[in-house]
């Protein structure tokens, strides 16, 4: 498990392909103070446009650990941030580098756990919806984690009145 005080953290590139490292506001996320700010600019420079990098995966590794240890209980944000950086895994993103590789194993099968364990007691439709993505992406149902987490309700809705 990477810890905060490791240096690859320095090295790591985001979403833009340029260097960023989320260590300090994963940090400060977990500490619960303006959450809102802390996923905007973690959404901002580990996501673009389906793109991800070393430092998103990094990320969701410690995302999954804090939340499965129950240091705090994150937003929709949680799902679908790690929902998306995990379908951008599969799709045209770079690999895992070999040294997280095992840690990021580990960690997606503790968020397939807890969303499985979660999802028939949640009601917040923000929530539901990159649980239900998540859920896909466990079973290898790419194209369908696709559908649901990369579409807007509008889009879908439009997707079945066709």
């Amino acid at each position: 498990m990477i810890d905060y005080s490791d240096d690859r953290w320095n090295s790591l590139i985001g979403g833009y392909k340029v260097a960023y490292n989320p260590a300090p506001i994963l940090k400060k996320l977990e500490d619960g103070d303006d959450i809102a700010a802390y996923w905007h600019e973690l959404w901002e420079n580990l996501y673009h446009q389906g793109d991800v990098g070393d430092a998103s995966y990094a990320a969701v590794v410690k995302l999954i650990e804090t939340q499965t240890q129950g240091n705090t209980s994150f937003d929709w944000n949680f799902y679908a941030l790690t929902g998306m950086i995990e379908l951008a895994r599969h799709k045209n993103s770079p690999t895992l580098p070999a040294w997280l590789k095992d840690d990021y194993n580990a960690a997606m099968q503790k968020l397939y756990t807890l969303v499985a364990k979660s999802f028939l007691g949640t009601e917040n439709p923000l929530i539901v919806k990159p649980m239900l993505g998540i859920l896909a992406l466990s079973k290898k149902q790419i194209a369908l984690a696709e559908v649901i987490l990369d579409s807007t309700d509008d889009e879908i809705a439009e997707y079945l009145a066709n």
